[in-house]
């Protein structure tokens, strides 16, 4: 009976084993495959951030150069040479006509907001001027919408640009509003005569211009 017992447990004992070392190499190749995921994780991450920054540069370089030529031309050229190219020269392009579509929108607000008349200039067929005539157009409709009398709300079709031209106006048309009335008050003078009150509201303001 010793013998029997003995020679049952060795089996068990190498299946135990078996079972473990199993086990081990299971745990080692889920952990390598784990680092090799982690790897090219890590890879990705950094070659897109690098990317990023890369098109952030071209970007820049893009809107700097518009700032100095006042013109975007369409052999732009940039400063940050990678190994995107085409990328880098098509971001820069985007950048410097978002420079150039944000100045003709200011130049059409300020226009609005000078002579309250949307009038061609001398760069009216240059390119952008549709912007310019666009953000003057938002503004004067902000400034006719307070005259009226109405709530100072920019419609949901507005595009960025316009948007912030109404908006600007509708602030800088609320804030001179509020403080453009003028009260002037005489106290009663001795022979009775009356308290003068004189109220010059923005509405009559714009009546009168």
């Amino acid at each position: 009976m010793f013998l029997f017992k003995e020679k049952s447990t060795i089996p068990k004992a190498w299946a135990r084993k078996a079972y473990i070392h199993l086990q081990l190499q299971n745990y080692q190749f889920l952990k390598m495959r784990v680092l090799q995921y982690f790897l090219i994780f890590i890879f990705v991450f950094v070659i897109s951030a690098y990317s990023f920054n890369e098109i952030n540069r071209c970007c820049n370089d893009g809107s700097r150069t518009y700032a100095i030529q006042g013109s975007c031309p369409l052999d732009i050229s940039t400063m940050a040479r990678t190994v995107f190219g085409s990328s880098c020269s098509r971001a820069a392009s985007v950048c410097c006509l978002k420079s150039l579509f944000e100045k003709h929108c200011t130049l059409g607000e300020e226009k609005a907001q000078t002579y309250s008349l949307c009038v061609a200039g001398h760069h009216a067929e240059t390119y952008g001027a549709g912007y310019e005539r666009k953000c003057c157009e938002c503004c004067l409709l902000a400034r006719q919408m307070i005259r009226d009398g109405r709530q100072c709300q920019p419609l949901s079709t507005f595009d960025i640009l316009c948007k912030r031209s109404f908006e600007n106006c509708c602030r800088q048309d609320d804030d001179h509003r509020s403080t453009s009335s003028i009260v002037v008050t005489h106290s009663f003078a001795p022979t009775g005569e009356i308290v003068l009150i004189i109220i010059m509201s923005s509405t009559l303001l714009g009546v009168m211009s």
